[in-house]
C-alpha cells in the first residue's frame, strides 16, 4: 500500500503542480494588494509587465519539472502501479487455486486440484487429490500431504506431493499403471491474469509510433501539461488584482473555476 501511495503521488503531481503554482502566485500578489504595497509599486511606474519578471524563472523551472514528470516519470510510476495491482490480483488467483475444500482448475484447465485441509503454520496441504488430462491419457494422484514450491531458476510453480499413489491410464480400461511414491513433483500453472498496458503507462517513443486514437490523446495530454503551467502562471498575475480593502481569497474561487474549465 505504501508503494501504491508513493507511486500514485508521482502520477498526480502533474495535475497538482499547475494549480499549486496558480494559487501560490495569486496568494503572493494578493498579499501585496491587501497591504497597499502594490499601489506603491504602481505609483513608482512599474507596470503589469514588470510584475512578470520575478515570476518568470519560477514558471520556467516548474514547467521543465512538470514536463519531465508528465513525459517520463509519471508514465513510469503508472506502469509500476499497474504491475503492483496485477501482482496482487495474480497472487489472489494463486491463493484461490489452492483453497481448501474446493476443486480448482490448474495447468491451463488440463488439471484439477483438491485438498481437504491446509496446515498454514507448516505450509502443507492435507489429503490431496490431483487429476491431469494429457495426450497419453488421464493421471490421478492421491497423497497424504503436499506443499507448494517455486523453482529458483525458472520461477515455475511446483506442487510437491508426499506419501501417495499415482494412477495412469484411461477410465473404463483395466490397463493401469500404479506407482507409490514418497515425494512427487508436479509442475502447475494457476490461471494467469491477462492485462494490457494502459496508454498512461506507455513510454513516449511507443506513443509516437502508435496509430491508436487513445495513445495520441495521451500524448497530447502529456505535452499540454508544461504549457498549462506557463498559461496558468501568466493568468495568475492579472487574476490576483484586487482593491486594497478587498479580500485576497475571493479571486481564488474564480481561479479554481478557470482551472477546472481549462482542464
Amino acid at each position: 500500500m505504501l508503494k501504491l501511495v508513493g507511486l500514485s503521488s508521482i502520477e498526480y503531481l502533474v495535475v497538482i503542480l499547475p494549480i499549486s503554482l496558480l494559487l501560490g502566485v495569486m496568494l503572493a500578489l494578493g498579499r501585496l494588494y491587501r497591504d497597499n504595497e502594490m499601489s506603491a509599486i504602481t505609483a513608482a511606474g512599474l507596470g503589469l509587465q514588470r510584475l512578470y519578471r520575478p515570476f518568470a524563472p519560477l514558471l520556467i523551472t516548474v514547467a521543465i519539472i512538470t514536463a519531465w514528470l508528465s513525459i517520463d516519470l509519471s508514465p513510469w510510476a503508472s506502469g509500476k502501479v499497474n504491475q503492483l495491482r496485477q501482482g496482487g490480483r495474480q497472487e489472489a488467483v494463486d491463493l484461490q487455486a489452492f483453497a481448501e475444500g474446493q476443486f480448482r482448475s490448474i495447468m491451463d484447465g488440463r488439471g484439477v486440484f483438491y485438498t481437504e485441509g491446509m496446515d498454514r503454520k507448516r505450509g502443507l496441504f492435507t489429503n490431496v487429490f490431483v487429476r491431469v488430462k494429457t495426450a497419453e491419457g488421464t493421471t490421478l494422484i492421491m497423497a497424504k500431504a503436499g506443499r507448494q514450491e517455486i523453482d529458483p531458476k525458472t520461477r515455475a510453480r511446483i506442487l510437491v506431493l508426499l506419501d501417495g499413489y499415482r494412477y495412469e491410464g484411461e477410465p473404463g480400461e483395466a490397463d493401469y499403471l500404479i506407482t507409490a511414491f514418497q515425494e512427487h513433483g508436479v509442475r502447475i500453472s494457476p490461471p494467469q491474469i491477462q492485462t494490457k498496458l494502459k496508454s498512461s503507462a506507455k513510454p513516449l517513443d511507443e506513443l509516437l509510433a502508435s496509430s491508436e486514437l487513445k495513445d495520441w490523446v495521451e500524448l497530447n495530454w502529456r505535452l499540454s501539461i508544461p504549457l498549462t503551467v506557463l498559461i496558468l502562471g501568466l493568468m495568475a498575475v492579472p487574476l490576483a488584482h484586487s482593491l486594497p480593502r478587498q479580500g485576497r481569497y475571493g479571486r481564488l474561487i474564480i481561479a479554481l473555476v478557470i482551472y477546472l474549465i481549462y482542464s
